[in-house]
């Protein structure tokens, strides 16, 4: 009976393929940027679902190095910004370990229109660039340069021009804009149960009280969670879009994640009823779980932990679920059915892997899945 289990087995398993990434970049040799910021889209080549894949190639890495000059990007640079600014999609890193960026801008400078702030604010970061819309002006009637001679408009006539707009935002303006942010910083993370909260770090901001519709352009700088800059844009009261502008705001990130259901002791081995799921506020730089009780299953704890503490994957080490030599149970699952038997593992391997498992009976090797401590699963065909 036993063999006919395994030989059944053998018959209806489909071997699970590993995840693939849903966006893949190519990371190019050398690249030139002419914009403000270098952003990924600028140096390499993508690959996945268009939506990913947007996502992915505007997130910005850095300021354009002027006109002539080099900056080194590596691929560690590339995974530790896509992982502050909240880009969850799965992406893989290939092609080049180090892109070579040059800047062929005659001057970086911020290209859009008169509408910005009146003065640098001091919570933006000092790679803005804020500067006046005099200077802009003049830079568009002359040359890129504004240094280069030429400049012969006076453009106080322009400014005298511009829509009145109160020193400070009034309340409903600052709400406005602070859900438009944090709806945007939200959707970033594409995970219903992780929310960003923003609050403005300026209140000087230059806006008509009937502005509305706010939209997030893109992120500039920053990290999630801290202190972010955005590009804004808005609507005044008879539909016009308004040029866009620069928002500093700090961002906070709640989410769901396990902690400790009790105090726990370095060298505990965790099962799911060590911990519970529950709303935190997550911090810069820790690595958090997921956020389901059995992400801590078969992990062993490498420091004292409070009860309802965080667990952290830096806190725990991951055990290998199944022992090479020792015997595990083999289940195959179909839509209405389930199916056991016993194997012997030929690798040791952790909650996810694929190892090589001996059928007790048959002595047939095949390929499965493990699925929890001392257990491995097949899938047979949809």
């Amino acid at each position: 009976m036993r063999q006919f289990i395994g030989i059944t087995l053998l018959s209806i398993m489909l071997l699970a393929n590993p995840a693939r990434a849903e966006v893949v970049v190519i990371l190019r040799q050398s690249a030139e940027a002419s914009g403000n910021y270098i952003r990924i889209a600028d140096i390499a080549r993508l690959e996945g679902p268009r939506e990913q894949v947007l996502a992915v190639a505007k997130t910005v890495l850095g300021p354009t190095p002027p006109r002539g000059e080099w900056r080194e990007i590596n691929r560690w640079e590339i995974e530790q910004r896509l992982l502050e600014m909240g880009i969850t999609a799965e992406v893989s890193l290939t092609g080049n370990e180090l892109v070579r960026v040059r800047g062929n801008a005659l001057q970086v400078v911020d290209q859009s229109a008169d509408w910005t702030t009146t003065s640098d604010p001091a919570g933006l970061d000092a790679t803005l660039d804020q500067r006046q819309p005099e200077r802009r002006e003049t830079n568009r009637q002359t040359s890129s340069d504004p240094e280069l001679p030429g400049k012969t408009e006076n453009p106080s006539a322009r400014l005298e021009n511009r829509p009145a707009a109160p020193a400070t935002l009034s309340p409903r303006l600052r709400e406005e804009v602070e859900k438009a942010v944090s709806s945007y910083l939200s959707d970033r993370y594409q995970r219903s149960d992780v929310e960003v909260v923003a609050k403005l770090l300026d209140n000087s901001l230059i806006l008509p009280e009937g502005a509305h519709d706010f939209t997030v352009v893109e992120a500039l700088e920053g990290r999630l969670p801290g202190r972010v800059t955005l590009s804004l844009k808005a609507r005044d009261n008879s539909g016009r879009e308004l040029p866009p502008l620069a928002v500093s705001a700090n961002a906070e990130v709640w989410g769901l994640a396990p902690v400790a259901a009790r105090a726990l002791y370095k060298g505990d081995v965790l099962k799911a009823q060590d911990a519970k799921v529950t709303r935190i506020k997550m911090e810069a730089g820790n690595n958090y779980l997921a956020p389901d009780p059995r992400a801590v299953a078969g992990r062993e704890v490498r420091r004292p932990l409070n009860q309802g503490e965080a667990i952290l994957a830096t806190d725990t080490q991951e055990l290998p679920a199944v022992r090479r030599g020792s015997p595990v149970t083999v289940e195959a699952v179909g839509r209405a059915w389930k199916v056991q038997a016993l194997a012997k593992a030929l690798a040791d391997g952790k909650i996810g892997d694929l190892i090589m498992v001996e059928d007790s009976s048959s002595k047939i090797k095949y390929q499965a899945r493990v699925s929890g401590i001392g257990k491995v699963t097949t899938l047979s065909k949809p």
